[in-house]
């Protein structure tokens, strides 16, 4: 079973599936009006949301006896919480940062050492990432953005199957660790599974935590 930690007196419960979530395609366009929503009333770039992630992120990370070495995180596009203020406390502690970049589209991501100061150019999709002669890094855990996720951990994703695919190459030779950073709101019921979903770890909101691995 899963486990909800970190500012909750009560399991939350997941906007229930519709008729119309049995769709992928319906079902991102509605996931994408939850996360607007949510942003637009906690805030972006740097705001009240990111901040109490950042809080809920050191909650679900305190136990641990050391800090991760490498964190790949990302860039926020769209109405994608905001893990910037999360990159630069973990910066902050030793630990060091990577942001994805997509080389090819059936290709699974490649990870680029960055830090603060660095320059980014936009990558193949036009997301900004490490310039080409940033180091790459394999990291210890990975920050995963998303349209909506479950109580098991499966995320809702662009459909582009980046993510998936880099998790599962890289968990067959590789510990690491999935933690998708979202608002609560895009906590819901999720259309059926496709064989190449990849789970999550861990996802953490602005509220609460949930670690699927329970």
């Amino acid at each position: 079973m899963p486990h909800f930690f970190s500012g909750k007196d009560s399991t939350p419960s997941p906007i229930p599936i519709t008729h119309l979530e049995n769709d992928r395609a319906q079902a991102r366009t509605q996931a994408r009006r939850l996360r607007k929503q949510a942003a637009r009333r906690l805030g972006l770039s740097f705001g009240r949301a990111s901040r109490l992630l950042m809080h809920q992120f050191q909650n679900a990370i305190r136990m641990r006896q050391t800090m991760p070495s490498v964190v790949a995180g990302y860039w926020p596009i769209g109405y994608e919480i905001d893990p910037r203020p999360l990159m630069g406390w973990l910066a902050s502690r030793g630990v060091g940062l990577a942001l994805p970049v997509v080389i090819e589209r059936d290709e699974p991501l490649m990870f680029r050492a960055w830090q603060k100061e660095d320059p980014l150019v936009p990558d193949s999709l036009g997301i900004m990432a490490p310039v080409q002669d940033a180091k790459t890094v394999v990291p210890h855990i990975i920050l995963t953005p998303l349209l909506a996720f479950d109580d098991e951990g499966f995320r809702l994703g662009y459909g582009g199957g980046f993510y998936d695919r880099t998790l599962k190459e890289l968990r067959r030779t590789r510990n690491i660790e999935a933690v998708g950073l979202a608002f609560s709101a895009q906590y819901r019921g999720l259309p059926p599974r496709e064989p190449y979903d990849e789970p999550l770890d861990m996802v953490v909101t602005e509220r609460w935590s949930l670690d699927s691995r329970c």
